[in-house]
């Protein structure tokens, strides 16, 4: 049995879930075994360090399995879980292409095709800014956040225009409980954006990471626009991923 089967055959309890708790500013959905983790003495949530990646997902793509495994290879040993986050708000767009459950069973998807030691969980959360994610997550895990993020969203963290007070005032609470992990796409760098003094003031929660070549060069638009032109996608999605496209005919209309 595959896992697309198995999640596909888990559709309807999904769908209960999220119409039953979609007041809730967090849910986990899927939570990864954790026998093996426990065995090796990985510490509580109160204690632990969780790596988060948050995005769209529409749909995952190599690029974010790509990101993921890169934020955790270059900082080994410093996280004890991860989590995929799909947030059904979004500040600048309205929610298009994949319907909420098929994006959080495609990052289950993804989740479950993760081979190494470091569990990755899935959630949804109702919140769009990041200063309000982490105190959705905190709800589910008190200890240590750190956030994945490409630098256009690390650009628009940093944006005054999401906010009423000045953004050192308005990333304080987030800053107080989550860290960065900061990904450069390889001949973006973009050295003016460091200097600003909001950044400067939080440098030191901000770490930076280098993507591969085969990952920046990847993205949910350019496996949408495959599909719609019938191109080839196995190079930008996950087997079990496309085959939840393909078997629900995702992303064919423009």
């Amino acid at each position: 049995m595959t896992h697309y089967s198995i999640v596909k055959g888990q559709t309807q309890a999904l769908q209960a879930l999220l119409h039953r708790r979609q007041g809730d500013d967090f849910i986990l959905t899927w939570e990864a075994p954790r026998a093996s983790a426990m065995e090796r003495g990985v510490p509580t949530k109160e204690a632990g360090r969780l790596l988060v990646l948050d995005a769209s997902f529409n749909p995952p793509t190599r690029a974010h399995y790509g990101l993921l495994e890169e934020a955790w290879k270059q900082n080994r040993g410093e996280f004890d879980a991860g989590l995929l986050l799909f947030s059904t708000q979004n500040a600048d767009k309205a929610l298009s292409g994949a319907s909420a459950v098929q994006r959080v069973q495609m990052m289950e998807l993804m989740a479950r095709h993760w081979p190494f030691e470091l569990p990755v969980h899935v959630g949804v959360t109702t919140k769009a800014r990041f200063v309000d994610k982490v105190a959705a997550i905190r709800t589910w895990w008190p200890g240590s956040v750190t956030f994945i993020l490409g630098m256009d969203t690390v650009t628009r963290l940093f944006d005054a225009k999401y906010y009423d007070v000045p953004v050192p005032q308005a990333l304080a609470p987030f800053f107080e409980h989550a860290s960065l992990l900061c990904a450069d796409r390889p001949g973006h760098a973009d050295p003016a954006f460091w200097q600003q003094d909001a950044v400067r003031a939080y440098s030191a929660q901000m770490r930076r990471f280098q993507l591969p070549d085969t990952v920046a060069g990847l993205s949910s638009t350019l496996a949408r626009q495959h599909i719609r032109e019938n191109k080839p996608i196995n190079t930008l999605l996950l087997p079990d991923i496309e085959a939840l496209v393909i078997d629900q005919q995702l992303y064919l209309e423009k």
